[in-house]
């Protein structure tokens, strides 16, 4: 069988739809998973400084390191199962029966 999912995540995005097979009599956990993402770096200004005579010196802008935001998994919705005798199955499966 050949099963649709949708796999939800946190903190951005609407997920994401997959694939997954499953054997004729038997049960599969679902191996799905969030990767997360890269957030770049904002910038801020850098930090001033007297100059000798007393005026202050106004530095460039620094940019801020990237960041990662790790995204969890926080639901799946099972869309739909079809009958899928394509060939792709679960490794170690007997061949199907025909019947």
């Amino acid at each position: 069988y050949r099963i649709q999912v949708r796999v939800h995540c946190s903190g951005f995005g609407d997920g994401y739809e997959t694939s997954v097979w499953v054997n004729s009599h038997t049960t599969e956990q679902t191996q799905v998973g969030c990767t997360g993402r890269w957030v770049s770096g904002g910038f801020r200004p850098g930090t001033p400084s007297m100059n000798p005579d007393g005026t202050w010196n106004s530095p460039p802008m620094e940019k801020e390191p990237d960041r990662f935001e790790p995204s969890y998994l926080t639901g799946i919705d099972y869309l739909s199962a079809v009958v899928d005798n394509s060939g792709r199955r679960r490794p170690g499966a007997p061949a199907p029966s025909g019947s």
